[in-house]
């Protein structure tokens, strides 16, 4: 019997195991990066820093990537949200600390919980 049933490919969003942390810790000099792999749709995007609107987009695709300057120490929180109307979406967050990945979640339409604004909280020492 043939298999009948059509298997989607593999996406960009698809790569890598998650990595879900509440909050990291930092130096005040580390280098922190936020990116967003947004994949099948386009995204309003917006990140904020604290009470701060960094980033604001209207009409993102493929990919987001956010330098943040360097953080003063104290506690910081780094939040997003994407929204799309698209029926079928997914978008991967990765929070990379010096160049490793540090923390990394997906998001998409099948998730038992699609919530679609996320946070950090970074603790700089």
């Amino acid at each position: 019997m043939a298999d009948n049933v059509k298997k989607t490919q593999p996406t960009r969003c698809d790569q890598g195991e998650e990595i879900i942390a509440n909050a990291l810790s930092l130096a005040p000099d580390d280098k922190v990066t936020l990116r967003l792999i947004l994949c099948k749709a386009a995204f309003k995007v917006a990140i904020h820093l604290d009470a701060d609107l960094i980033v604001i987009e209207d009409a993102a695709t493929d990919e987001l990537v956010v330098h943040l300057d360097p953080l003063n120490p104290g506690l910081h929180s780094i939040s997003w949200s994407f929204l799309t109307n698209a029926a079928s979406w997914t978008v991967l967050s990765e929070i990379s600390v010096n160049g490793v990945v540090r923390y990394r979640q997906r998001k998409s339409d099948t998730s038992r919980f699609s919530f679609q604004h996320l946070f950090i909280l970074l603790r700089v020492r």
